[in-house]
């Protein structure tokens, strides 16, 4: 079986997100995750949260990034989100410079619940997790079949991405924002560039390992991502509750 043995888990988070944070690390330690590090993009943890996640007993660092923000009022797509979600791209490369050179970016809210990524061909550059997607205002005024999700993305050769990375960080630079999504948008307008175009890329369906979806969850399910529907109503139970 082809688990993530060999690849640092690397998740930005702050106090606002400090129960999913917990639930992610519960799945690590109570699934026997193989992993080779996890690094937390710190963007606003207090002393207390630190303590209670290195409590876990798993093999974490924390990095610090410079914008943080610990109020537990951010939302998802607030200015303050924006802001911290900016600086994804430097904290996956500050982690590839300590030696690791395959990643696996999750987001805070997502549980790894099985070792099991026989899918996952890791001679490839990147492994997106993709759908279709439709001209809604969460995604992008278009129709595309492989529509990647950015909560989970597998970053086999970091090396060879370093060009992608820089094209990413000038799209976030040069590009007008969208009114409804920030990070989705700037992925995917660096996807159009020839830095992606180049790499040899992997696309799986959202239903392996980011399955957000109930309706999708199967045995080759290996993580889950807690997404809101409301931003309004949903709370953490509810979003943990949906995928069970």
């Amino acid at each position: 079986m082809k688990s993530l043995k060999n690849y640092a888990l690397c998740v930005m988070a702050n106090h606002n997100v400090m129960d999913f944070t917990a639930e992610l690390l519960s799945s690590i330690r109570d699934n026997s995750i193989e992993y080779k590090h996890i690094y937390f993009g710190d963007v606003g943890f207090t002393e207390d949260d630190k303590k209670a996640l290195k409590a876990y007993g798993l093999d974490i660092t924390f990095i610090d990034l410079e914008y943080k923000f610990t109020s537990t009022g951010s939302k998802t797509q607030s200015p303050e989100y924006r802001k911290i979600i900016a600086q994804r791209p430097q904290f996956l490369q500050t982690v590839a410079s300590m030696g690791n050179n395959s990643l696996v970016s999750l987001d805070a809210d997502t549980a790894v619940i099985s070792n099991d990524f026989t899918l996952l061909n890791t001679s490839k550059d990147i492994t997106l997790n993709v759908r279709e997607a439709g001209p809604d205002l969460h995604v992008l005024p278009i129709f595309e079949m492989d529509y990647p999700n950015c909560g989970v993305i597998f970053y086999h050769n970091m090396k060879n991405c370093e060009k992608f990375f820089e094209r990413w960080e000038w799209c976030m630079k040069n590009i007008e924002e969208h009114e409804a999504t920030f990070e989705q948008w700037y992925f995917y307008s660096a996807m159009q560039f020839e830095e992606f175009q180049k790499l040899d890329v992997q696309k799986l369906h959202c239903r392996y390992y980011n399955c957000y979806d109930v309706n999708w969850k199967n045995k080759a399910t290996s993580i889950l991502h807690y997404k809101s529907y409301d931003a309004k109503r949903d709370t953490f139970e509810t979003r943990v509750a949906r995928l069970k």
